[in-house]
C-alpha cells in the first residue's frame, strides 16, 4: 500500500496525471465539502474548527471556491513544494510490513 501511495505522490509531483483525473478529483472534493456542510453534526464541527483555529466565518465557503479555481499546474507546483516523502511520517495500523526506505 505504501508503494502505491508513493507512486501516486510521485505522479502528482511530476505532473503525470491527466486533466480528466484532476477534474474528477476536484469534483469529488467539492462533493465531499458541500455534503458535509449540510449535515448538522458536520456544521457543529466546522463551527468548532472555525473558533478553535481562528478561521474566518466563511472559511469553508472560500475553500469550496478555491477548490473550484485550482488548476492542475498549481496542484503540481504545490505538491513539489509541500509533499516531501523524505520528511513524511508513516503510521501503520495492521499487518503491513515496510522498510523506512520504501517511502523515500
Amino acid at each position: 500500500m505504501l508503494k502505491e501511495i508513493k507512486n501516486e505522490i510521485l505522479k502528482i509531483k511530476s505532473g503525470q496525471i491527466s486533466q480528466d483525473f484532476f477534474d474528477k478529483s476536484k469534483n469529488y472534493l467539492r462533493g465531499v465539502t458541500s455534503k458535509k456542510k449540510d449535515e448538522v453534526f458536520s456544521a457543529f464541527e466546522k463551527s468548532k474548527s472555525i473558533l478553535i483555529n481562528g478561521l474566518t466565518h466563511n472559511y469553508y465557503e472560500e475553500l469550496y471556491y478555491k477548490i473550484d479555481e485550482l488548476t492542475l499546474r498549481q496542484c503540481v507546483e504545490a505538491s513539489k513544494k509541500h509533499l516531501n516523502l523524505a520528511k513524511s511520517v508513516i503510521i501503520s495500523c495492521g499487518p503491513e510490513q515496510y522498510e523506512t526506505t520504501d517511502f523515500v
